[in-house]
């Protein structure tokens, strides 16, 4: 194998190494990943964003996931979620014109053009969607019939971070 294949695989493994590692659960970092606050009396606010390539559900389980380790972290089993809010966003690209003119003949004798074309073109105007969201929760010690238990949540990931 030639240094030149070798260098290829490796550039396009560790693109793709990068490209898997941004749909990771992780801290806030360029964007996706979570945040956390604490706001006293046991309240926290827990938000979590992702790429425009992940879902809605899997968006509100990495919350969740961010919820459940915030509550253990702090000593606690049980939490509650007070509110939830969507804070997903959108951004369009920028819609750009484009025209050129092609002239398949031009007769320098009596400057006339003839058989001239104008082609326009639209580009961009594509919106990408955002998945965000917000909890707030209170940390509780006795199960509720509307709590969430941060063991069972837990549980479902094999380590508590990627």
């Amino acid at each position: 194998m030639t240094i030149i294949k070798v260098a290829k695989k490796v550039a396009i493994f560790g693109l793709l190494s990068l490209l898997m590692g941004c749909a990771d659960y992780q801290a806030y970092n360029f964007g996706s990943g979570y945040k956390d606050m604490a706001l006293g009396n046991n309240q926290y606010l827990v938000e979590y964003y992702s790429d425009h390539y992940v879902d809605k559900p899997t968006n509100k389980k990495n919350a969740l996931r961010r919820a459940a380790e915030v509550t253990k972290e702090r000593g606690y089993r049980y939490f509650e979620i007070i509110s939830e809010t969507d804070t997903s966003t959108q951004e369009t690209t920028p819609v750009r014109i484009t025209t050129e003119r092609t002239t398949d003949q031009q007769y320098p004798t009596d400057r006339r053009i003839y058989n001239e074309k104008s082609t326009t073109t639209l580009h961009g105007g594509e919106a990408t969607h955002y998945p965000g969201i917000s909890l707030l929760i209170r940390l509780i010690r006795q199960k509720t019939p509307s709590s969430y238990d941060a063991d069972i949540i837990l549980s479902n990931y094999v380590a508590n971070r990627n």
